[in-house]
């Protein structure tokens, strides 16, 4: 049976230690390589072949997310495990969008960990207790707003409404009349399905058009 090949990436040594550990007693699983910056994942992508990479998001000089957005970039076949100590919901948007297989934190038990890589090597996803409902959401909200179409114009005066502009600051901003403002919130009340104003700056913060 053809091995599992990981790439273990982590600036801490310790870390990358205690994870050879537990991967070195799997059958199946082979340690590719180890590596600290972004400079070594990259020169042992090249040289050898790679399954799944477990990447921690904090690397000298380099953030994880960057470093993950190029491997997808130039690699789009390898997996990409986040393992790390953050464990903040605003991450998993960022990340969903470079395309990342699963996440999980370092205080999870090590038995998840190795269930995670074993579920990426089916072509799955894994994502930890902190993370698995908060991608379903943000999943479930992407897939509404897919169906709501909204101009550019419309967008930004969504966004300038549930920020607390009044209609004449957002006409001045956009140096466009009063009324052609209340004609486009006419148009997102409808677009929506909301029945006034209120009910629209609320759909604008639940679909996650304010940043």
């Amino acid at each position: 049976m053809k091995k599992i090949k990981l790439l273990l990436a982590d600036d801490h040594p310790i870390v990358l230690s205690g994870l050879r550990s537990t991967f070195e007693k799997e059958d199946s699983i082979e340690i590719i390589g180890e590596c600290q910056n972004m400079s070594q994942i990259m020169d042992t992508l090249k040289t050898k072949e790679v399954d799944i990479v477990i990447l921690d998001l904090q690397l000298p000089n380099e953030s994880g997310f960057k470093v993950a957005k190029k491997i997808k970039e130039e690699y789009r076949d390898v997996r990409i495990l986040i393992f790390s100590f953050h464990a903040k919901e605003k991450y998993i948007h960022f990340l969903l969008e470079i395309g990342v297989n699963g996440y999980i934190t370092k205080g999870e038990p090590t038995e998840l960990l190795i269930e995670a890589v074993y579920h990426l090597s089916q072509g799955r996803e894994f994502f930890g207790k902190d993370f698995a409902d908060k991608v379903e959401e943000i999943r479930s909200r992407n897939d509404k707003r897919k169906i709501i179409s909204f101009s550019k114009r419309e967008e930004l005066i969504l966004l300038m409404m549930a920020q607390g502009l009044k209609r004449e600051e957002i006409a001045n901003n956009l140096k466009i009349k009063s009324s052609t403002v209340d004609t486009y919130k006419r148009r997102l009340i409808m677009k929506t399905n909301v029945s006034n104003t209120a009910e629209l700056v609320a759909f604008a913060f639940k679909q996650g058009y304010v940043p």
